[in-house]
């Protein structure tokens, strides 16, 4: 009877610990890691100071005073904060949690369930990797994956390196603009940074050929299917060639063009050429069509191998530049003497002295006029040859 009693007592502990465990493991819909200092308010409560790892629940209010912070939703899912960044968990479905964006930054990533962060400014669906703020303005720019904002009731697809803002509720753009790096931003230069890089190199190559390029030279369709064999099949290009188009731009962005394999040519033309002139930096339209980075290059560097020679105003570029000769008459024999050697060449200073020859003397017939005159020029003479150390 008392083993029983006894069982039955240990069998009651258990199931309330493992009762109480599985309360925590509800409660828990998410965890902190803090690299800085970060507060946390729970339920109401003053807060408190994290510089570790926490469990977070729905009512949690997070901001960073100092440092990074991630928030870890599960599902290969999170919120990365920086210091400003203030996020709320608001209560979701069967005790999950769904973020809202309080004030600062935050980048959002997933790679499996969509995840929706709520701001003042609208709702946004994240389906890969997305950069949400909010200050007075809303703005989204999507890093990998499209992402999707609604607002007051509108929604707008902000594709991968492209941003929006919006000012208010309801007031969305026509269509994203390209993103807008950063050099100094930490999340910028790890997801950006080799779009970034590789444009430096396209734009080289493009004003390279630019200004290799002189006016009237390769301006024609028929210049770019000799550098670019790939666009013999394609009858659309001419239709498409603007000659207005500073050449090296076109060269880079046929390429891509070709590179590419996201729908039709015509397709790929005016959404890689929209791209660009909206504003979107080589690498992004490059990587945007999904190219590979090495083929790319290797087509430019070899359409480039295959432009003429360099032609500008005055013909061909000369080898060496020498002065114009001096015009001759007609019929009139020339001989060209070639200057000597500059090593060759010595030039010696002269001192100035005075004149080595002395006027005679004055004979007018007039005694005393001649002896006045002779007198001052004999002065003169002296004079002159102290000057001239004589």
């Amino acid at each position: 009877m008392r083993r029983s009693a006894a069982l039955a007592a240990v069998v009651t502990f258990l199931a309330m610990v493992t009762a109480a465990c599985g309360g925590n493991d509800d409660a828990t819909a998410a965890r902190l890691s803090v690299q800085g200092v970060a507060e946390v308010n729970a339920d109401g409560q003053p807060a408190r100071d994290v510089n570790g790892s926490r469990a977070l629940k729905a009512g949690d209010r997070i901001r960073v005073r100092t440092g990074t912070a991630v928030v870890r939703l599960g599902d290969d899912r999170q919120l990365e904060l920086r210091e400003g960044s203030t996020i709320e968990l608001g209560a979701g479905p069967e005790g999950s949690v769904r973020p809202e964006l309080v004030g600062g930054p935050v980048l959002v990533t997933t790679s499996g369930l969509p995840v929706t962060v709520t701001s003042s400014g609208g709702q946004i669906l994240v389906t890969g990797t997305a950069r949400v703020s909010q200050t007075l303005t809303l703005n989204v720019a999507s890093y990998r994956r499209s992402t999707e904002v609604t607002s007051a009731g509108r929604t707008i697809s902000v594709p991968v390196f492209r941003q929006i803002t919006v000012a208010a509720a309801g007031l969305l753009p026509a269509r994203p603009g390209p993103v807008q790096y950063v050099a100094s931003d930490p999340w910028d230069q790890r997801l950006l940074g080799e779009a970034v890089e590789l444009g430096t190199q396209l734009v080289a190559k493009s004003r390279g050929f630019t200004s290799q390029s002189a006016s009237g030279q390769n301006r024609t369709a028929a210049d770019f299917r000799r550098l670019l064999p790939g666009l013999e099949g394609e009858p659309a290009f001419d239709a498409l060639f603007d000659p207005a188009r500073p050449v090296g731009e076109t060269l880079v962005g046929a390429a891509i063009v070709l590179e590419s394999k996201r729908g039709t040519f015509e397709d790929r033309w005016r959404s890689v050429f929209e791209f660009r002139d909206d504003g979107a930096d080589w690498g992004f339209v490059a990587v945007d069509q999904g190219v590979d980075r090495s083929a790319l290059l290797r087509l430019i560097d070899g359409a480039i191998g295959r432009a003429p020679t360099p032609v500008f105003a005055g013909g061909t570029i000369p080898a060496t530049t020498r002065p114009p000769a001096a015009a001759v008459p007609s019929g009139r024999a020339t001989t060209t003497t070639a200057p000597p050697p500059s090593a060759a060449t010595t030039t010696t200073m002269v001192p100035l002295t005075p004149p080595s020859t002395t006027p005679g003397p004055l004979n007018t017939g007039a005694p005393a006029v001649d002896d006045t005159v002779n007198a001052l020029l004999e002065t003169l003479d002296s004079l002159l040859r102290g000057l001239g150390g004589g």
